[in-house]
């Protein structure tokens, strides 16, 4: 699947984002994630449950079933289903085939996020959960907020390089965000424990009016503009501010950090979770909204360029000359990392 060489699609031994914990109730959701139905719902002490979303006897979505206690009840033939995925009524007789068995999925839920694992159970560590603390959702000092879940028709790989490659922010955010110094700065990358991290420092820069407001920055200002993938489906990016001295830094005016975590769906259309996490403002209800409703604006933007760019993919592409300049470097390592991960899958399989 473009742009990753022929054959790979998918990390599959890996968590990724299937929902907000809002969102998993005592009604079945229904989702497809890396092209397999799911079906989502809560048993009644509240653990999250997930399985294949379609019923064994004639491929009914389960998502449109209802549950019996911990049980899911497909709507159409009444087959039963418990919530580790085993068929434990028919009701057209007493014998239940051993081999009626779904798919069920190890769930993790952590802060406001629900992850699955969509490979071998057996390999379903929750220690590969990237590190909340590292992520800004967990950590002293730093208040996280829901953002939002939006359809993102495009493959998930142009979200995470259009993360991982921020020069794009001088030219689609142009009038809000954007700004020349920020395409012109080079960028510098480094890569530890199977992540990439892509930062470029802005000395004495004017900021975006928008931030200069949020923070109280009351001219020109020293900044560094941070983008940090976990493979493969989670970014971290944002700013932080200092007064414009002699090294070291001085005291930081603020700084946020926007997580992207772009599920796939198909090939071809992505599950787009974004949330938000700052150290200014804290308490303030009335900044977070303003905040929200700032950032929606800026990924609809994204979301624009991304699908324009998917229009343009054909149908049938595995891969496309495609040229790279020294700003892709961040993304370039990003995507050999991804494609690594899929490999070894493909060599132990």
């Amino acid at each position: 699947m473009y742009p990753f060489r022929q054959g790979l699609t998918y990390a599959r031994e890996q968590w990724y984002v299937a929902a907000w914990s809002s969102e998993v109730t005592r009604t079945p959701l229904a989702r497809t994630l890396l092209d397999a139905p799911v079906v989502l719902y809560r048993t009644a002490s509240g653990s999250p449950v997930a399985m294949h979303g379609m019923c064994l006897h004639r491929r009914f979505p389960l998502g449109l079933g209802k549950l019996n206690g911990d049980n899911i009840v497909c709507g159409y033939h009444g087959f039963t289903y418990n919530e580790h995925g085993s068929c434990v009524g028919i009701p057209s007789q007493d014998r239940i085939p051993a081999n009626f068995q779904l798919r069920s999925y190890p769930l993790i839920e952590k802060w406001q996020w629900i992850w699955i694992w969509m490979g071998d159970p057996a390999n379903a560590d929750p220690a590969l959960i990237p590190d909340h603390a590292a992520l800004r959702l967990d950590s002293e000092g730093w208040f996280p907020a829901v953002g939002d879940l939006q359809q993102l028709g495009a493959r998930y790989q142009l979200l995470n390089e259009n993360v991982l490659d921020l020069t794009h922010v001088s030219f689609i955010h142009e009038g809000n965000i954007g700004s020349p110094e920020v395409a012109t700065t080079p960028v510098e990358v480094s890569q530890q424990n199977g992540s990439v991290r892509v930062a470029r420092y802005l000395p004495k820069a004017p900021p975006p009016p928008v931030y200069a407001g949020m923070m109280g920055i009351p001219g020109a200002a020293d900044r560094e503009i941070v983008t940090e993938y976990y493979p493969p489906a989670l970014l971290v990016s944002g700013s932080e501010f200092f007064e414009p001295v002699a090294q070291p830094r001085s005291s930081s005016y603020g700084a946020f950090r926007v997580l992207h975590a772009p599920t796939p769906e198909t090939s071809r259309s992505t599950h787009y979770f974004w949330a938000f996490s700052r150290t200014f403002g804290a308490d303030d209800d009335a900044l977070t909204q303003r905040f929200r409703v700032f950032l929606q604006e800026v990924l609809d933007q994204d979301k624009r360029a991304i699908e324009a760019q998917e229009q343009a993919i054909p149908e049938d592409a595995n891969s496309l000359d495609d040229r790279s300049a020294a700003s892709d470097v961040g993304a370039l390592k990003g995507r050999h990392l991804l494609e690594e991960l899929m490999q070894r899958e493909l060599v132990t399989r």
